[in-house]
């Protein structure tokens, strides 16, 4: 991580605060600049770690973002929840709790499937709405 140019990575990765939302945005910054460098690089520990380093970085990416960038509008993050969902489904089934601890794992399923379950609601109700005025 040094060589991509991530500067203290005791501070970002610091387990006294659980809740420090700079350092989950540094954090997905410094992974992003690691995916890059590690697809760029000929450096055979890069190789071996650009699988895990992009898988978390993916699953960073579906979740930030989508409460992060206002930008980004609905269809794009039903899009990445469901890309995250697959993504953890796939590495928990293969690698059980050695990937994820189980409870957390079932957490964020859990709000992935809220998530949709809530716009699935809310668009039932929009055409029972236009249903009922015409």
């Amino acid at each position: 991580m040094e060589k991509s140019g991530v500067k203290g990575i005791t501070t970002i990765l610091n387990p006294s605060d659980k809740q420090n939302v700079p350092l989950v945005l540094n954090l997905y910054q410094a992974l992003e600049k690691c995916v890059d460098f590690c697809k760029n690089s000929d450096d055979s520990i890069c190789r071996e770690l650009k699988h895990s380093l992009s898988v978390i970085y993916h699953i960073l990416d579906g979740i930030v973002t989508i409460f992060h960038d206002p930008k980004v509008n609905l269809t794009t993050q039903l899009t990445k929840l469901s890309k995250v969902a697959h993504i953890l489904l796939a590495e928990y089934r293969l690698n059980g709790t050695a990937f994820i601890p189980g409870q957390l794992y079932h957490d964020v399923q859990r709000m992935i499937q809220g998530c949709f379950y809530t716009c699935a609601i809310l668009k039932k109700r929009a055409v029972d709405h236009c249903t009922y005025i015409n």
